[in-house]
């Protein structure tokens, strides 16, 4: 799993309270792996550091987190709590499935706001 650097967009200051920011920072997470480590090849995308990566994100409300996804799912326990820990994160969750999102990886992008599907993706 990789995770971009979140970028920061500059917000006013004046005199009158600031509206609520349409956009905020946004931050990149790629989900090319199987779902859970691969006890076999090593590698995988397991729960808990997929919580801890989203954790050091500290995304907000008024930010964007974008998953793209491409992966042939894996081990159902961790996709759920990936998919529980994405329902409680505060920041708008926007999905771009990129090939396949099969299995265990179909869990995560219910829990997104947006999902988007590339050509011939599944």
């Amino acid at each position: 799993m990789i995770v971009a650097p979140a970028a920061f967009t500059a917000q006013g200051t004046g005199s009158l309270p600031a509206a609520p920011r349409a956009q905020g920072r946004t931050a990149e997470i790629l989900v090319y792996d199987i779902i859970g480590e691969d006890p076999w090849f090593g590698g995988g995308i397991s729960a808990r550091g997929f919580a801890e990566d989203l954790i050091a994100l500290g995304l907000g409300p008024n930010d964007t987190l974008t998953l793209r996804v491409n992966s042939p799912g894996g081990n159902v326990w961790e996709g759920l709590a990936i998919y529980n820990t994405l329902l409680g994160y505060p920041a708008r969750k926007v999905v771009k499935v990129e090939g396949i999102a099969a299995s265990a990886a179909s869990f995560l992008i219910q829990a997104a706001d947006e999902i988007e599907m590339a050509p011939a993706s599944e």
